[in-house]
């Protein structure tokens, strides 16, 4: 403003009208001393008029010292200085927002859901009201940044989030939790009900195809939901049971919710005691390996063995390997175990040659140890210290390898190829890989998995599965291997199909090392003509 356009107006006409009392208060001010407050001031039009429409007003701070009236030393008026800080308050508020908000997607992140929750916990105790806290996972995110590239992950986030935003209401929160995660506060639920209908909404929201960048992506979300007060009665206990109900639902393959129960809390638990005996298992050496053997179907020839890790808990009997891998492949056990029973089952395979029995050794090797630095290293290693040759080694991964870190996996897998070593993709059929995969990878053989297998007696689905799966195989020229054999039934469906060799409790369960050598010995040579139907409990 010029000194014209100033001169004899009262100081509210270039004030906001917010900081109007605060500008009451410091230019009302008459005690010594110099006072300060930081005020916005109106910009003259001409210079609001072409800056963006938030910044109309001006931050300053405005100091102001009392002086003194000429002879009787009364109030004479006010003198002030002002100085501009637009910038020192634009570069606060970034901090603030930064301190407080994800840099990705702009929303609020956990610290900014804390306190917020903190609140609402404390609005909901007073009123007697209900809360809900969503605790979303997307599914198998990482294969959107191992095939794409974390940039397009990234942009494949920020659509998620822009697509959560839409699904929630006016007072409800957002929170990006960090990496896939996210967490979402229904600050005033009416009944458990209401909460459901939300996260239907998001969970049908988040399997609509994303378009990002020319690609589509299909996803899926694993959600917790977490009601206040039966899951809790703080915001930490919240936030916790949330991400329990979400565990579950992960753990039971994703795509879809559960709300928090309380027995989820004595599972959790449990998960804990078996990862921390798992532990001591492996370090005191109180794993052991069993052997199940594989049968060529037209000469009934015992022609392989798969070593398979087995756990005997002392107290608490046989853990089912259904319970503690899984496990296993959470904490990144997985890898120390199969590198354990690769180092048994090579010695076994060699005490079994020295006497003249020769079938091929079958181990697994999970995405986790392929990813390590030293995977071929250590298979190298086997081989020379045993003197099991190449030829007599079939590694057996599963499908996850093929959509992990394949630029990485495909040489490793390639050099024990050409070494002579058989790569064989288990439980094919259950996992997510494509042909395209399947034609970058160096395999030799197929492993149907065996929940098809066992569904071929009463269910056409299943049977048309293995007849699909028996057609890939023959078109990409690759060995069909089939697991959980247990009647003449599926054995003859089997054969008609293609499939080269099985194994299953109609062969014989997993057996012990020392037993495993008896049959060896016995009858090398079974014929499956003479073999009825094996007991099917496992």
């Amino acid at each position: 403003y010029g000194k014209d356009a100033l001169l004899g107006e009262h100081y509210s006409r270039i004030v906001l009208e917010e900081d109007l009392e605060l500008a009451r208060n410091l230019f009302q001010e008459h005690s010594d001393g110099v006072h300060a407050a930081e005020l916005r001031l109106r910009l003259h039009p001409s210079r609001a008029g072409p800056r963006p429409a938030q910044s109309t007003t001006v931050w300053t701070e405005i100091k102001v010292a009392h002086l003194d009236g000429a002879a009787n030393g009364g109030f004479a008026g006010t003198y002030a200085a002002a100085r501009d800080i637009s910038e020192r308050r634009e570069a606060q508020r970034s901090l603030d927002f930064r301190a407080h908000h994800d840099w990705l997607t702009h929303l609020p992140n956990r610290v900014l859901l804390n306190d917020r929750l903190d609140l609402a916990v404390a609005q909901a105790r007073r009123g007697g009201r209900r809360l809900a806290v969503m605790f979303l996972d997307l599914d198998r995110f990482k294969l959107v940044n191992d095939q794409y590239g974390h940039t397009v992950g990234d942009r494949v986030l920020q659509a998620v989030a822009k697509r959560l935003q839409g699904c929630l209401g006016q007072g409800d929160t957002i929170s990006r939790f960090g990496g896939d995660e996210f967490a979402l506060l229904l600050p005033d639920i009416g009944a458990r009900r209401d909460a459901d209908v939300v996260v239907r909404r998001v969970a049908k929201r988040i399997r609509e195809p994303f378009i990002v960048d020319g690609h589509e992506f299909n996803a899926s979300a694993s959600i917790g939901v977490a009601m206040y007060p039966e899951a809790g009665g703080t915001a930490e206990a919240l936030v916790q049971s949330a991400d329990i109900a979400m565990y579950h639902v992960k753990n039971r393959g994703g795509n879809g919710y559960r709300f928090f129960a309380e027995a989820m809390n004595r599972r959790l638990s449990r998960r804990f005691t078996l990862e921390r005996e798992l532990r001591a298992a492996l370090a005191e050496d109180a794993l052991s390996v069993y052997y199940q053997p594989r049968v060529h179907l037209e000469s009934g020839t015992i022609v392989g063995v798969e070593a398979l890790a087995r756990w005997a808990r002392s107290p608490g009997g046989i853990v089912e390997a259904n319970e503690f891998l899984p496990v296993a492949e959470e904490t990144g056990l997985i890898a120390e175990i199969d590198a354990w029973v690769q180092r048994r089952a090579f010695e076994d395979a060699a005490r079994w040659r020295a006497v003249g029995f020769k079938p091929c050794l079958s181990v697994n090797a999970s995405p986790h140890q392929i990813e390590g630095g030293d995977f071929v290293q250590h298979i190298d290693e086997l081989l020379g210290t045993s003197g099991l040759p190449p030829y007599a080694l079939a590694l057996e991964i599963t499908e996850e390898t093929l959509t992990r870190d394949i630029e990485a996996a495909v040489p490793k897998l390639d050099y024990l190829r050409r070494r002579g070593v058989r790569i064989v993709i288990d439980d094919f059929g259950a996992g997510y890989s494509s042909l395209s995969h399947l034609r970058r990878f160096p395999i030799d053989a197929l492993k149907l998995d065996h929940r098809f297998v066992g569904g071929i007696q009463g269910d056409n689905t299943n049977a048309n599965i293995v007849e699909a799966i028996a057609g890939i195989a023959r078109a990409l020229r690759l060995d069909l291997i089939a697991e959980g054999v247990e009647n003449q039934r599926q054995l003859a469906y089997l054969r008609d199909h293609g499939c080269l060799e099985a194994q299953g409790f109609l062969f014989s369960r997993p057996l012990p090392a020392e037993e495993m050598a008896a049959v060896l010995r016995a009858d090398p040579y079974r014929s499956l003509h003479t073999i009825g139907d094996a007991p099917s409990e496992r």
